[in-house]
């Protein structure tokens, strides 16, 4: 009988020893992951990032960032530049590595292995002649390259490196990521450690940036603790998401096609179930008129392409107001020359002018320089001046005479190179040496009239939509975007459907912009759906 009794006292005190040593206690599970998890939050494991709404103009010389890595995890990328020409991302063995431009590629092979479940702080520091790898603090090892600065004219990401779909996410978790230009001290690595709220410059650096995206991310723009920094905004890729419409009610709605070139290409009747839904939705949607930002062929010297482009588009006549320039390959050499007689032919003149909107041209005899007007709701006007590629400046100063002669109408530029993918404006030349982009476009266009307050362009592959904001000469907020998927031709199942859905909101000055799919009835990517104000006092066509 005492015999047992021991037995059951010793059994009593393994358990006890269990839950103490065994199990983590409440409190050391809550020093590793202090936040509770919530039920719905994105991750780089199930196809989320963070990109920066802003390229950066200084060189990225510190950086931190709180990890987490399950023990099965293959690594992945924790930072980068767009173009991959400066990495910061962690191996399949869970050790920190790096490139460094054309300078420098290295992995610290003798490092812990982070995938072990646990938040870790990493910081790597550059000076002119080595690099400095801190784990948790303390140093985990030392490179040594003569290297320079890190500027370079593309965003960065954090937590997947997204290039024309060949992304590497982070299989894991990133709570916190500090930049710095100029190479911060181990005192103040530590000290960083320890705050969420990096706000100040040090000794000797300067805070760039500090995001606090929380051990689960939930936010879709999270903006930086130091002033004037770039905002981290939720990306997704090869994902389609179930559409938003918690923004409210709008009342009308235009749609902006990205160039349909590979749908022409490759799989027409996309294309063309693609138009026939925007028209089967017209009043639901109350569709008020539709733009194609160019290449509506996708080889200048393919007579059926323009065909088929033109088929496709015919079904909006007489039922939706449309217009569309023309892009690179829409010119009978791919925009040598402006030669356009398989454009000319298939988007006659003669048709065109007659639609509804129709305004005027150029050149008569020719669609590659129009304007159309369009009326919606209670007397708001509309003036949609579409411009060649690469417009010439006497089409520039025939663009200011058509905008001058209407000043009641709001006024959105169409042409097809405008802006980049780094939300730059675009160059100039090209087409015989007299072409303009998207810099001279804005300089000696779009800023010098106040009612002047959106463009879109296409030409420029990028999986989301990119918008920058700028101010024109009267003070008015001009609105500029990249609106062109074809990063996503192909895509495992062909050409994607995707194209602009703007409801607009008189009331509240807003536009929502939906990138869908009629295919797949969602949106494309996270970041395909975003809200954006447009109210301006200084704009005598829109007020506050």
């Amino acid at each position: 009988m005492k015999k047992k009794f021991l037995s059951l006292k010793l059994l009593s005190l393994i358990l006890l020893l269990c839950y103490f040593v065994i199990l983590p206690s409440p409190l050391t599970a809550k020093s590793v992951d202090a936040e509770s998890k919530p039920s719905n939050y994105y991750t780089p494991l199930n196809g989320y990032f963070y990109q920066l709404d802003r390229k950066m103009t200084d060189s990225v010389d510190s950086l931190e960032a709180w990890v987490k890595l399950p023990v099965s995890s293959f690594g992945g990328t924790l930072f980068n530049e767009y173009g991959k020409n400066y990495v910061w991302e962690i191996d399949i063995y869970g050790r920190l590595g790096f490139t460094w431009g054309n300078e420098a590629v290295h992995t610290f092979s003798d490092s812990a292995n982070l995938a072990d479940g646990l938040w870790h702080h990493v910081a790597l520091v550059r000076t002119n002649t080595e690099f400095t790898y801190y784990l948790d603090g303390e140093v985990e090892g030392v490179y040594n390259a003569e290297t320079s600065a890190n500027t370079m004219p593309y965003t960065y990401n954090i937590g997947s490196s997204n290039l024309y779909n060949n992304s590497v996410p982070l299989e894991g978790y990133i709570k916190q990521v500090t930049i710095y230009e100029g190479a911060i001290t181990q005192e103040q690595v530590q000290s960083d450690m320890n705050n969420t709220d990096i706000n100040a410059d040090t000794a000797n650096a300067r805070l760039l940036a500090n995001w606090n995206l929380g051990a689960y991310w939930t936010q879709r723009f999270v903006n930086s603790t130091a002033p004037n920094s770039p905002i981290a905004e939720l990306h997704s890729f090869d994902k389609f998401i179930e559409a938003d419409y918690s923004f409210g009610e709008y009342d009308y709605t235009f749609a902006i096609f990205p160039d349909i070139q590979i749908m022409t290409n490759f799989n027409p009747e996309r294309l063309n179930n693609q138009i026939q839904w925007l028209v089967d939705n017209k009043e639901e949607l109350n569709v008020q008129f539709a733009m194609f930002v160019g290449d509506l062929s996708d080889y200048g010297q393919r007579e059926y392409l323009y065909e088929r482009a033109a088929s496709a588009m015919s079904r909006l006549d007489n039922k939706i107001p449309y217009c569309f320039v023309p892009g690179n390959h829409d010119y009978d050499d791919n925009a040598n020359t402006r030669s356009q007689v398989y454009f000319n032919t298939h988007f006659p003149y003669s048709k065109h002018s007659q639609l509804p909107g129709f305004g005027g041209a150029y050149e008569e005899g020719s669609m590659a320089n129009t304007y159309y007007t369009f009326e919606v709701g209670d007397g708001i006007k509309y003036l949609v001046i579409n411009l060649e590629y690469k417009p010439r400046l006497s089409v520039l100063r025939w663009a200011n005479i058509v905008a001058e002669a209407h000043p009641d109408h709001r006024i959105i530029m169409e042409t097809h190179s405008y802006l980049t993918n780094a939300g730059e404006f675009s160059g100039g030349a090209n087409v015989a040496n007299e072409g303009n982009g998207g810099k001279t476009i804005f300089s000696e266009f779009m800023v010098k009239h106040p009612n002047v307050f959106f463009g879109v362009g296409g030409h420029e592959n990028n999986d989301e939509p990119v918008h920058r904001v700028e101010y024109g000469v009267h003070g008015n907020k001009i609105t500029s975007m990249l609106c062109d998927v074809q990063v996503s031709t192909f895509n495992g199942e062909g050409a994607l459907d995707v194209f602009m859905l703007v409801h607009v909101n008189e009331k509240n000055k807003t536009m929502n912009f939906m990138y869908y799919s009629p295919m797949h009835n969602k949106v494309y990517n996270v970041q395909g759906q975003f809200q954006l104000s447009f109210a301006d006092p200084l704009n005598p066509t829109i007020g506050k």
